[in-house]
């Protein structure tokens, strides 16, 4: 990657040279500003130069080849595995219980998970590992297709989540630890995937307010609840990333790291010191992701974005909403399907290229390129005929009555995705109006002429009618649901993607489950989002910081401890 020089940027921008070259570290020891002045920086989502030090978060468990001390962050109520793996699975203090491991290495020999956590390097296993998996999903039987309605079920939530285990053995990055200094939404999607399946990870936090999404309405018992999601079983460590101190403290834990996934300004970390070009050279297995808006180089890399601003950089929102006007689409396409799931793509990918090499890199994912991803069909149609795509009259985006949305006589849709000619004239003999099964990819005037005696027809009946209709008959058919719908969907519930949850104050919330569903070495979803710098002193104290250090870095307020919240936790 060529480096390209540009200046500091301001606030909302983000400098343009990749993350990998330093760009003479200028520490600084100030203290993180606000959650909310942080929000509007880089193009991620990424902080302002204040921010940026405060914007760290994740979990932290040693990589098998270096440290011993990784306790299970979601071993709450870990049960024993059938196979006993490390001896964490039954939820030690975790100081203690980190202490205890290491003697424990020749027990814990599990090479299809090993390979991961060992950096390249040919030392043995020497970390407690947890057992605590759940049960795969997949053995569930599915329901009918076609179902006449969502079922109004409100199933007695299991056990937590977290206490589940499996006979087949340990999670796939178990072993693996992570420290996770992005916010919000992104980043934290996709490092809650990488916890999911036993990754130790370590969310850097600044001690001032910590995440900004914490405090995002509405709540679930005080924590926003995007943030009570997408932040299960990490660990938090308050920490000020612009102090001296604080960065020191931050070298500490990235020696002993496998990756580092941050969303600042391009070349932020790099003007604190504490960049990929100082970070590989304490740790040459380091896997470092900057995740950002527009990537690391390229014109725009200094531009301030956001969800919106990548997919209309990309022309997908061009292609969203109806023919007069694009819509703002109701969930983060560019943050969750361009930006979390290519960062863990990105992670595992690197993994693999280490397990074979024994170093590291520097993994750059913007989410921009992740929204031209997703472009496939559109793409190709253009470079096959240079022809501007029409919102709401192409294929695959309302120009055929076999393929797009109708309203029925209760105010519901139902969407009809019967592309294939054996499912259309199923439809259409389903309809009694076997007539319409040549129109199907007719052309001219014919296609509105079919769109709208499809809408006549449809609004005769109920959705529950037409399901009942179309029951046990391939016509890709379903009514459009809301959020409600799906969270009840015995589909849904029998595949473990919506999971209800206890929390430790009381109540159940349905929560999104774990994915995708591996047989043999299945995710689990953890035990409950750290509370603000929860996890501090442990942390500093399993990584080497001397005790005497860390109460000065406490006293200082570059670290912060949440002592009073959890003594009161602990004594419900």
């Amino acid at each position: 990657m060529t480096k390209t020089s540009n200046k500091a940027a301001p606030a909302a921008q983000i400098p343009q040279k990749p993350a990998s070259k330093a760009s003479g570290a200028s520490k600084k020891a100030t203290k993180p500003e606000s959650a909310a002045k942080g929000a509007k920086s880089g193009s991620t989502g990424s902080t302002s130069p204040k921010a940026a030090s405060s914007k760290p978060e994740a979990a932290a468990k040693p990589s098998s080849a270096k440290s011993a001390k990784a306790p299970p962050p979601a071993a709450k109520a870990a049960k024993p595995a059938p196979k006993p793996t490390p001896a964490s699975a039954k939820k030690p203090e975790p100081a203690a219980a980190a202490k205890k491991a290491a003697p424990a290495a020749p027990k814990k020999a599990e090479p299809a998970a090993k390979p991961s956590a060992a950096k390249g390097k040919t030392a043995p296993a020497k970390q407690e590992q947890k057992t605590a998996s759940r049960p795969a999903a997949l053995e569930k039987p599915a329901p009918s297709r076609a179902k006449t309605a969502p079922p109004a079920v409100t199933p007695e939530p299991p056990p937590q989540a977290e206490s589940k285990s499996t006979a087949k053995g340990q999670r796939p990055l178990e072993g693996l630890v992570v420290l996770d200094l992005t916010t919000r939404l992104a980043g934290p999607a996709a490092t809650q995937i990488l916890a999911n399946f036993g990754a130790e990870v370590i969310k850097i936090e600044p001690p001032a307010a910590g995440d900004e999404a914490r405090y995002l309405e509405p709540e679930i018992h005080g924590v926003g609840a995007s943030f009570a999601l997408i932040n299960r079983g990490k660990k938090s460590l308050a920490l000020d990333l612009e102090n001296e101190r604080g960065q020191e403290a931050f070298l500490a834990l990235a020696q002993k790291a496998d990756i580092v996934v941050e969303a600042f300004q391009p070349d932020r970390m790099e003007a604190l010191g504490i960049g990929y070009s100082k970070l590989k050279t304490v740790n040459p297995g380091l896997l470092y992701v900057a995740l950002t808006g527009y990537g690391q180089v390229g014109p725009y890399a200094t531009t301030a974005g956001r969800d919106i601003n990548y997919l209309s950089v990309g022309g997908a929102l061009d292609l969203m909403g109806g023919d007069s006007e694009p819509h703002v689409p109701g969930l983060q396409v560019a943050e969750i399907a361009a930006g979390s799931l290519p960062t863990v793509i990105g992670v595992l990918l690197a993994l693999e290229a280490r397990n074979r090499t024994g170093r590291g890199q520097l993994v750059d994912v913007a989410m921009l390129d992740g929204v031209v991803g997703l472009l496939t069909t559109p793409f190709a149609n253009y470079s096959a005929t240079r022809r501007k795509p029409q919102r709401g009259k192409e294929r695959l985006f309302g120009q055929y009555a076999c393929y797009n949305i109708y309203p029925v006589r209760n105010g519901r849709w139902l969407s009809v995705g019967a592309l294939e000619p054996a499912h259309w004239a199923t439809l259409c003999r389903a309809l009694e109006r076997e007539d319409l099964i040549p129109e199907q990819f007719a052309d001219g005037d014919r296609q509105p002429v079919v769109i709208a005696e499809l809408t006549r027809i449809f609004q005769r009946k109920e959705v529950r009618e037409w399901m009942e209709i179309f029951q046990g008959q391939d016509v890709c058919v379903t009514e459009v649901r809301d959020i409600s719908d799906a969270a009840h969907d015995e589909h849904l519930i029998a595949r473990e993607m919506v999971v209800p949850v206890k929390h430790a104050e009381g109540g159940s919330y349905p929560f999104i489950g774990v994915y995708p569903k591996l047989t043999d070495t299945p995710g689990v979803l953890g035990g409950e989002a750290p509370r603000h710098g929860e996890h501090s002193r442990e942390l500093l104290k399993r990584f080497g910081v001397p005790a005497a250090r860390i109460n000065e870095l406490l006293e200082e307020g570059v670290v912060r401890q949440a002592e009073d919240e959890t003594q009161r936790v602990n004594a419900k």
